[in-house]
């Protein structure tokens, strides 16, 4: 199956993306033959400077495609039905998620965030595809990072996968037809755990909302792992207002109460679970 690779770069990573190599180390992490290998360049203070290196990558055949993300966005919120206002403050980080899934190409994208390496290579792509093909349920799949909020979220297990509510841009791999379409206007209680909640719901909130309401899922392989470099985590969010941090705090007292009830509706019951998960060929 033909599965694009796209990168989204911006100020603090764009010369990392756009050095030489940056592409072939993505390839051998992942040992997987892309269809075509895509950059995003996004809120970069000198396009012409960053235009210039991708040129450069394209031209050495490291590259198929260079994209300016505003001059895609208009397709991607036509696409999704979405208008700009209704991402809130939190565009910045769901734009370029946006932008890839609805760019014209191969029927799969993997999206791919600059700042992530699986330090053990693994094709889970191709596994990813075939958990897929076997389970309609599954929406996207993923490598996994180590996280304990990542367990009480496990739904199933299968022999290379854990199927999952909850939903990460760091890296995903997933449909086209499905991703591209106007599914991200749910509105979901749990859509305000994420961290720009208080300012605008996130491409991430938003297809969590989403795969909670259609109860689809997420393939996280627990072979393939991935780290991301979080030491600039937050360095981009602007100073809170007062009314932001009453919204901050607002939705962090809800999602306490929502994982404190003993009821809740089907879309929260993953939050804080504690019942054993169902592990498939278990006797």
């Amino acid at each position: 199956m033909d599965v694009d690779l796209v990168v989204n770069c911006f100020e603090r990573t764009y010369r990392e993306v756009l050095r030489a190599g940056f592409f072939e180390k993505i390839l051998a992490q992942n040992r997987f033959r892309f269809a075509r290998r895509v950059v995003l360049i996004n809120n970069v203070a000198d396009e012409s400077a960053a235009v210039r290196l991708a040129q450069a990558r394209l031209d050495s055949g490291e590259l198929d495609e260079m994209h300016q993300v505003s001059d895609r966005l208009p397709q991607a919120l036509r696409r999704t039905g979405l208008a700009l206002r209704d991402l809130g403050a939190g565009a910045p980080h769901s734009i370029p998620s946006l932008v890839a899934v609805t760019l014209d190409g191969a029927p799969w994208v993997v999206h791919w965030d600059a700042e992530i390496r699986l330090p053990e290579p693994h094709n889970w792509i191709s596994e990813g595809l075939d958990a897929m093909a076997l389970d309609p349920r599954v929406l996207v799949a993923a490598p996994r990072w180590d996280s304990p909020k990542l367990e009480p979220e496990v739904v199933h297990r299968d022999r290379a996968f854990d199927l999952c509510f909850g939903f990460s841009d760091h890296v995903y791999l997933g449909r086209r037809a499905e991703l591209g379409r106007p599914i991200y206007s749910e509105r979901c209680v749990v859509r305000r755990r994420y961290p720009l909640a208080h300012r605008g719901y996130t491409f991430e909130a938003r297809l969590d909302a989403y795969m909670r309401h259609h109860n689809r899922f997420r393939a996280l392989h627990r072979a393939a792992r991935y780290v991301h470099d979080d030491s600039a985590a937050g360095a981009t969010y602007p100073e809170l207002t007062p009314v932001e941090r009453a919204r901050l705090l607002a939705n962090r007292a809800l999602i306490a109460g929502v994982r404190a009830s003993p009821l809740r509706a089907a879309c929260c019951r993953t939050l804080e679970r504690r019942d054993p998960v169902k592990v498939a060929g278990a006797t």
